[in-house]
């Protein structure tokens, strides 16, 4: 399914994923095996409706040596493990496993190197405003002398993935009664940590989207 043909809703979670998490594992072929790469990348809407991917790579990067053409693009949304205490059914009658809470959003897209030290220029500094955001006092890429950006320019180059194919993988507790539902949202909660509470939200928001 094209992100096109994702509902309003559905587009929104895989937007919240791609700007809060935005570490893509690029999974490509290579002769007669799998090569996965990490990079940041950005999201950008196109007029279509469908949805590019863009970010940066180091020349010598395997990706771009190969010049590989189509790829799979995977990113892991909140996580966390879920323990049976939590289910209130648990202490009715014991019949409860661990498992594990996830959301990921799956895409498919051909992939375009962009040798252009303007683009990457671009791309680098709204990656790192995107990321800077939350700093006391944001750093921006012409904070650094030019001769040094243009220097690091010169060892990199543009990626852009136009996606195909987009679905979004979600194990949220769905399968469980409501009460078992709100028990492991407050169980979560309790845990007060990042990750936990970043899985209590996302369940929040499943269940509101029922």
């Amino acid at each position: 399914m094209s992100f096109s043909q994702l509902s309003l809703s559905e587009q929104a979670q895989v937007k919240t994923i791609l700007t809060t998490y935005p570490l893509a594992t690029i999974i490509v072929s290579a002769a007669e095996s799998l090569q996965a790469i990490h990079l940041p990348l950005l999201w950008l809407d196109q007029p279509d409706g469908s949805l590019v991917l863009q970010g940066h790579l180091a020349r010598h990067n395997p990706l771009f040596q190969q010049r590989a053409q189509q790829a799979l693009v995977l990113f892991q949304g909140p996580s966390h493990y879920i323990t049976p205490s939590y289910y209130p059914s648990k202490a009715v009658d014991g019949r409860a496993v661990p498992t594990w809470n996830y959301v990921a959003v799956h895409l498919q897209g051909s992939l375009q190197f962009i040798e252009d030290a303007a683009w990457c220029f671009n791309t680098m500094s709204r990656l790192s405003h995107q990321m800077e955001a939350t700093q006391p006092e944001p750093w921006a890429v012409a904070d650094a002398p030019p001769a040094y950006i243009n220097q690091q320019l010169q060892a990199v180059v543009g990626l852009e993935i136009r996606i195909d194919q987009c679905s979004i993988k979600a194990k949220v507790s769905r399968n469980q009664s409501a009460v078992n539902q709100q028990g492991v949202i407050q169980g979560l909660q309790s845990e007060n940590t990042s990750h936990a509470d970043a899985m209590a939200d996302w369940m929040i928001t499943a269940r509101g989207n029922v």
